[in-house]
């Protein structure tokens, strides 16, 4: 299929469409393994077509849910919290410093 028919189907129509090649991927690999492929160039048409598809479905997934938030009242935002000790969250103004992982090194070099 090409991009611009995989793009006139549904989501619900792709993701039946990709069933049906794993489907048929799967089939592909058992008589791969019993030694009865006639077209073994078949796995990478399928893996490029499940792959057109999910990035369609991507697509249209991100598209419905864009609009979805546009049709959405906005949220409140959040009330700033009012105990806060310092605006970074810091509350005692000064860090701890980790130890050093590295190992320390020695004036004599072994050779």
């Amino acid at each position: 299929m090409k991009i611009k028919e995989i793009a006139e189907l549904t989501v619900a129509e792709l993701l039946r469409r990709k069933k049906e090649l794993r489907e048929e991927c799967l089939h592909l690999r058992l008589q791969q393994r019993s030694g009865q492929l006639d077209r073994p160039h078949r796995f990478r048409q399928i893996r490029r077509e499940v792959a057109r598809i999910e990035t369609v479905v991507a697509i249209k997934r991100a598209a419905m849910d864009a609009a979805a938030a546009a049709a959405a009242p906005p949220a409140p935002a959040p009330a700033p919290a009012a105990d806060a000790a310092s605006p970074a969250g810091d509350a005692g103004g000064a860090t701890k410093k980790r130890p050093s992982r590295r190992k320390a090194r020695t004036g004599d070099a072994k050779a």
